[in-house]
């Protein structure tokens, strides 16, 4: 695929006297990130590449022999623009300044977006940074990261293919074999120790249902959930799973005295059960919720006529059935419209993440429609 011009032009004049020692090769982006943000450096980098942009960066273009200080000011000049792989570890080093301030020098009042900020990990730009508008990633699927990172580039917002009819049924994602792998955040199980003791069970479930919200709050973790609680010598243990990052806030603010209770409830301790990732087991001797049948059956493919007729009749549910049939399948947070939008678009938008390569299938939407219908 060839790639696509950004309306710059580059002209080389070469100087006849003397034999000419390199050839300007102009690249669309230059990717500049810390060595902690390795790996989402690389896989924007190879979403470019795939969609035909041409990239210069550090890790598949620096190589052994060549001189790094060079090589990085020849990537900051010869590239029409910088991409920066924004994070707290970006901000903080040294050695990136250089690279996004060449680009803002170039542009300083960012009428050509020489200097494109993607925000993979919660950090907040200050100074001359804190005015440019970022593509934001966090907690973002694969997916629709990909989809923002290539809108980011485009002069306009207008999509690129005409858009599906209204009650049609769009056409799958193109899978890609062998492509970079999308980070993920890393999954761990947790406890968290409060002074409670067990009287009704009511009033406790109740309870502890605050604290969770509470604590979701705090964390910043929307995908916290919780899978245990029992009770142990008035005091109640409260089994979560979530994100590593969510665990660590919780962590340091009840090390740090920050933390002395939540609801009213006096914090004990703050454990971590498990850090072995999605996969991690729950603890065997804290009992939790009664295991339910499996909700996604294997994805099976429908016919277009019973796409359609899948398409109006959850087009056709109430806005409390709708957000329902959401709260059984967890589409990825801001994918799905607010119910302020129409239905059809609401409808439009959970049909094709279910049918993406990360959604959870056309079959596991007809199974939730039956648990929560009539």
């Amino acid at each position: 695929m060839e790639s696509r011009p950004l309306g710059l032009k580059t002209e080389v004049r070469i100087d006849e006297s003397r034999p000419a020692t390199r050839s300007l090769a102009v690249k669309d982006f230059f990717v500049s990130y810390n060595s902690a943000d390795k790996t989402w450096a690389e896989w924007i980098a190879w979403v470019l590449e795939e969609h035909g942009y041409t990239v210069v960066i550090q890790a598949w273009d620096f190589r052994p022999g060549g001189n790094f200080i060079l090589d990085m000011q020849r990537a900051a000049e010869e590239s029409h623009r910088t991409i920066m792989v924004l994070s707290e570890d970006y901000l903080k080093a040294k050695y990136t300044q250089p690279e996004w301030a060449a680009a803002f020098k170039q542009d300083p009042t960012a009428e050509e977006r020489r200097l494109i900020p993607i925000r993979v990990a919660k950090c907040k730009p200050t100074g001359m940074l804190a005015p440019l508008v970022y593509v934001d990633l966090v907690d973002k699927a694969e997916a629709e990261a990909e989809a923002l990172v290539l809108a980011a580039l485009q002069a306009r917002a207008k999509p690129a293919t005409r858009p599906s009819f209204p009650g049609g049924t769009p056409t799958k994602e193109r899978v890609v074999q062998k492509k970079a792998a999308f980070p993920q955040s890393k999954r761990v199980t947790w406890q968290i120790v409060l002074d409670y003791t067990l009287q009704n069970t009511f009033d406790h479930f109740r309870k502890i249902d605050s604290v969770v919200a509470e604590l979701k709050q705090l964390s910043d973790d929307k995908r916290l959930e919780e899978v245990g609680k029992t009770g142990e010598s008035g005091s109640t243990v409260v089994t979560l799973k979530g994100t590593e990052a969510g665990f660590s806030i919780i962590e340091s603010l009840s090390n740090t005295g920050q933390l002395p209770e939540i609801c009213g409830l006096l914090v004990e301790q703050v454990r971590l059960v498990s850090n072995l990732g999605e996969f991690a087991p729950a603890p065997a001797p804290l009992p939790s919720k009664p295991a339910s049948p499996a909700m996604t059956p294997p994805k099976t493919e429908l016919t277009p006529k019973e796409r359609l007729a899948l398409s109006r009749q959850i087009t056709g549910l109430t806005v409390q059935e709708f957000n329902d049939l959401l709260l059984l399948l967890e589409p990825p947070a801001g994918l799905i419209p607010p119910p302020s939008t129409s239905q059809g678009d609401r409808t439009f938008a959970l049909l094709s993440w279910a049918q993406s390569t990360t959604g959870c299938g056309l079959a596991a939407v007809q199974a939730a429609l039956q648990d929560i219908l009539p």
